[in-house]
This record gives C-alpha cells, structure tokens and sequence, in this order.
C-alpha cells in the first residue's frame, strides 16, 4: 500500500495519473496547502521541504517503508519499480527524460507561478500586473511551442507513452483550464491532449484531487 499525499494541483495530478496508470493500492491524503498542513511535524518528515506531493511506500526496496517526494522523483521511483513507463529502449528513454526535465525545470515553474498568482484573488500583495502575467504567458508560450513541436512528429514525448507525458498533461491541462493557452493553437499538442484524455487512468488521475 502507498500513502500518498498531495493538493488539487498539477503537481500532485501527475503523480495520481501514474498510479492510476499502474493500478497500485493507494490511499490519498489531502494536505491542505493554504491552511498550511504542510508546514506540520508529521508531514516534514516526509517531506523535508513542505511540498507536494511525496508518497510513503511501505513496500519499498528490501520490503521496507520508504519515503519519496518531489513529483519527478515519485515518477521515476515508481516507474522504475514497476519496469513501466520510462521509455521501450535505451534511446526511447533518453528521450523521455529529457522532456520529462523540459516539463519539470522549464514549463512548470513558469506554469505553477502563473496558477499561483492568477488564482490567488483577494491577497493583493500576490495579484500580478498585466505585464507580469504576460512575461509569465510568453515563457509558457515557448516551452509548450517546444512540446509542439515534437509532437507534430510522434504521438508521444518519448515516441511511446511515458512518465513525461504524465507530467505534461498536468500543466497543459491546468494552463488550458486557466486560460493561459488554447491547445487549438497548437496541432501537435491538441492532439497529443485528446490522446491523452482518452486514457481512462488520465482521466481518473486528473479528477481524483477535485473528487478529494
């Protein structure tokens, strides 16, 4: 069984998608980021840095419990303990983990800072300019043309399905929703996007959070 701990955001909505994906006995548990859940005792001690998500394996390596956060980190973890995922050769999974890194060191924090800011509404010390929200908009814009522009060619980051995509999903997702993008605008990543929510356990990880 995994614990797994997380917030109605795309950081956790990939990590529930992988374990939809894979079908394994989970058990979620909502922290509660803005009353600050996050900040306490218990949960530091799984994960040190107070973020969302982190998982508590308690099957882990030598059947021992382990404790996995950051949500690339989770991915990989579990895509390596169940040998799925990761990409069908050793030049597919190179591949994937280049885009899973695009995904996670470029579009996310330009995608989490935007959420962030157009969500908050009544902290004004939080709301951003119009200028400041478009510099935000137009990184986003370039790291998705990127994911376009790979998509154009195959149907999937690494060529088949992967744990980058998972990831990928979530901010598209969440952008889309948000009105940061239009996946119209973007052939390959339309899509990628319908091929994507056509998987039930896509479907089922993204709505899992909302559902609570």
């Amino acid at each position: 069984m995994i614990d797994f701990y997380t917030f109605n955001f795309p950081d956790g909505h990939q990590v529930a998608i992988m374990l939809e994906e894979l079908g394994m006995p989970y058990k979620s548990h909502m922290v509660d980021l803005s009353k600050g859940e996050n900040f306490s005792p218990e949960f530091e001690k799984i994960s040190p840095n107070h973020t969302i998500p982190a998982i508590l394996d308690n099957e882990g390596p030598e059947g021992k419990p382990v404790r996995v956060f950051e949500s690339g980190a989770i991915l990989l973890y579990l895509a390596q303990k169940s040998g799925r995922f990761l990409g069908i050769n050793p030049i597919s999974s190179l591949e994937m983990s280049q885009w899973l890194m695009l995904v996670l060191s470029g579009l996310a924090p330009f995608a989490r800072e935007f959420l962030l800011r157009n969500q908050v509404g009544p902290h004004e010390e939080m709301k951003s300019t119009g200028r400041e929200l478009s510099s935000l908009q137009s990184k986003i814009v370039r790291h998705v043309s990127a994911l376009d522009f790979r998509l154009r060619e195959y149907p999937y980051l690494a060529k088949s399905y992967s744990i980058a995509d998972m990831s990928g999903i979530s901010w598209i997702q969440a952008l889309q929703h948000h009105g940061c993008i239009s996946v119209d605008d973007y052939v390959g990543v339309r899509n990628w996007y319908n091929r994507m929510k056509s998987r039930q356990p896509v479907r089922q990880g993204l709505e899992l959070l909302e559902r609570g």
